[in-house]
């Protein structure tokens, strides 16, 4: 390419048409962010667009065409064009054109190519080629409209900005690009806004609409949160989604055990300390891994069919729902949790001393037509007993018992009766346990509601209508309300929903594995081996709270978190968590998203009520927790889940993420 020719203000005549070479250059500046080899030829160009000559014309498209043998006057715009599609294809798919290829395209495009012109129907300027157009709108009269880019390839010095200035009719009046040193996007959108208005400047302008402003902003709100404090607390009211209405006429409506919205008439009022909070959360993330640890196995893919051998609960969960059991129906409160495969009710007889109190009355399997005991022989109970749910001695009808890891435990007759979900959703001869000795840490609730992959759990129990399919959102907090969602329902409140495989380790085919592969702060992925994710293997729990990362996973995400997050000041550790602020003189801070990656490309931006948590009333931290060793299980906590419908279809092997399903 030639990078010597000479040009001044005086070769040749005036085109007739300056708007051609106007357009030309003014396309071309785009070209140079990924095909920097051209930037000074057409920098050069962009100096004579007020008025440019017939010498400006050939001299620099002959100097652009040399590299391919080519001096056409108007065909260096085309292999230009030519050369950058190529460069996206060899970029992207990894196919490759060889220059004649390149030059053959460029030919037959530039008979396609529209360049820029009045729309005479209205205020619309197009731009584009045959692949496609896109609007341009110009500004009022009398003002000069700004349009800049910023590009980065993420290698250093693979960077660059460009800005072009055109007036009312469209025409471009001044263009800029250049190569630029930067490794962060928002800072590359700033410096090419700073290098147009600079030039506005310096052309004498005084009115100038600058486009750009719309997409920093987004890439601003994909990078940071900008978080009122009072937010990230619940109220003293209850509220429900924007289309709230609509979901709970068709799901489950789920809220928090504690809270203004909960389903407990204790939990609108004792709530514990967040202290408390993390003891028990502590208390089930090391009965997961205390299991895990004695059998580790490797993961494999969802498809793979795996003998179950182990059914171990591990702690209550945090989220409830309401359902009903028997003929005619009675209703109970249930926490519903994904790590569990037993669903179970107190039921009568259970006098004060082998019962815990609870929201409703005990079970009565006298008024119910449909209920049923199990017998020990039957293939119920064989499954039971796979599980790891059955008690040793069976003599008659079956028994169940379930060991969480805070100590609490439930123990009674294994039976069927009929499940009310809605009501057009119930299912005869449903298995559960009906306890009659159950002593522990369950606060109010009535039972619990086993969603894990096992045969005896709901999930499995109701296949043949729901095919294996349910879902949940999370809300943002106590004070507002989420939703449980089988079948047909699922998917029907969010968006978008990006999905990852499911896999299954075969000590523990009842958990939900994921491929974790990376995480992501404000909005840079941070330098973490892929061993580590594999070392550990990572779940999807809903009764964890907090997420738990591998040490150096974790280190990573919390210095990366802190470096952000200078302008505070740290404050002490709060019992399991180390990352913390005095936010005292604070009303609103700026936090880093977090993004979390799954195999298959799919992205968990993390909500802003799952960043941080708040420790006391001026103390916050970093909503998640390294592992003590490389080997304990990674746990993507409840509260990273927040606002999401998580989707598990589990019939067909993946999990998704779908945005704004509930606040």
């Amino acid at each position: 390419m030639t990078t010597t020719t000479k040009l001044t203000d005086s070769g040749g005549a005036l085109l007739a048409d300056p708007t051609k070479y106007r357009s030309i250059v003014g396309a071309l500046q785009y070209v140079t962010l990924t095909c920097p080899d051209v930037s000074f030829a057409v920098n050069r160009a962009c100096q004579f667009m007020q008025s440019p000559t017939e010498e400006h014309c050939w001299e620099k498209f002959s100097s652009l065409s040399k590299a391919e043998g080519r001096k056409e006057k108007t065909f260096c715009s085309f292999l230009v064009w030519g050369i950058w599609l190529a460069r996206n294809e060899l970029v992207f798919i990894g196919k490759s054109r060889t220059p004649l290829g390149v030059i053959q395209y460029a030919s037959k495009a530039s008979e396609g190519f529209i360049k820029a012109h009045p729309c005479p129907s209205s205020s619309t300027y197009l731009v584009g080629n045959r692949l496609g157009q896109n609007q341009w709108c110009p500004p009022p009269d009398g003002q000069i409209k700004l349009n800049c880019d910023a590009a980065l390839s993420g290698k250093k010095d693979m960077a660059g900005t460009g800005h072009i200035l055109r007036n009312s009719r469209g025409h471009p009046i001044s263009a800029i690009s250049e190569s630029v040193n930067f490794l962060d996007i928002i800072i590359g959108e700033i410096l090419a806004i700073r290098s147009g208005v600079l030039q506005a400047i310096e052309e004498g302008m005084e009115k100038v609409e600058a486009y750009r402003f719309a997409e920093m902003r987004a890439n601003l709100q994909f990078q940071n949160h900008v978080v009122s404090l009072s937010s990230l607390l619940p109220t003293d009211v209850c509220s429900t989604p924007a289309k709230g209405s609509e979901i709970l006429s068709r799901l489950l409506q789920v809220t928090h055990k504690y809270g203004p919205c909960s389903l407990l008439k204790e939990g609108k009022s004792k709530i514990p300390s967040i202290s408390l909070i993390l003891t028990n959360d502590q208390t089930r993330v090391k009965s997961i891994n205390s299991k895990f640890s004695n059998q580790q196995s490797s993961v494999a893919d969802s498809t793979v069919q795996i003998p179950a051998n182990s059914g171990d609960s591990y702690g209550t969960g945090n989220y409830v729902v309401r359902i009903g059991f028997g003929t005619p129906q009675q209703h109970f409160t249930l926490e519903f949790d994904t790590g569990s495969d037993l669903t179970w009710i107190q039921c009568l007889p259970c006098n004060s001393s082998n019962c815990y109190s609870q929201q409703d009355p005990y079970f009565n399997s006298s008024a119910s037509s449909t209920y049923s005991n199990i017998s020990c022989g039957s293939t119920a109970c064989s499954q039971l007993q796979s599980a790891g749910y059955a008690q040793s001695s069976c003599t008659t009808n079956c028994l169940y018992q379930v060991t969480y890891g805070d100590g609490s435990y439930s123990e009674g007759d294994f039976v069927t009766d009929t499940l009310t979900l809605s009501s057009s959703n119930f299912f005869l001869n449903f298995e559960f346990g009906c306890g009659h000795n159950s002593i522990g840490l369950f606060g109010t609730t009535d039972g619990l509601l086993g969603l894990g992959r096992n045969q005896i759990s709901t999930v499995s129990q109701t296949a043949s209508k729901y095919g294996k399919n349910f879902s949940y959102c999370l809300p943002s907090s106590s004070s507002s309300t989420g939703f449980l969602a089988f079948g047909s329902q699922v998917g029907s409140s969010s968006s978008n929903a990006q999905y990852t495989s499911l896999l299954t380790n075969s000590n523990h085919p009842s958990f939900y594995f994921l491929n974790m592969t990376g995480i992501s702060v404000g909005g840079q992925k941070l330098s973490i081996a892929a061993s580590v994710f594999t070392t550990s293997g990572t779940i999807i729990d809903s009764g964890t709270v907090i997420t738990r990362l591998a040490p150096a996973a974790y280190s990573a995400l919390s210095s990366a978190f802190r470096r952000a997050m200078l302008r505070y000041p740290l404050a002490p550790p709060y019992s399991l968590l180390d990352t913390c602020y005095d936010l005292s003189r604070y009303s609103t801070v700026t936090l880093p998203s977090i993004v979390l990656h799954f195999g298959g490309g799919t992205n968990l931006n993390v909500d802003q009520s799952g960043i941080i948590i708040q420790a006391t009333s001026t103390q916050y931290c970093l909503a998640f927790a390294g592992n003590s060793l490389p080997t304990d299980l990674g746990i993507l906590g409840n509260m990273q889940q927040h606002t999401y419908e998580v989707v598990y279809n589990v019939a067909g092997g993946k999990l998704g993420f779908g945005t704004g399903a509930c606040s």
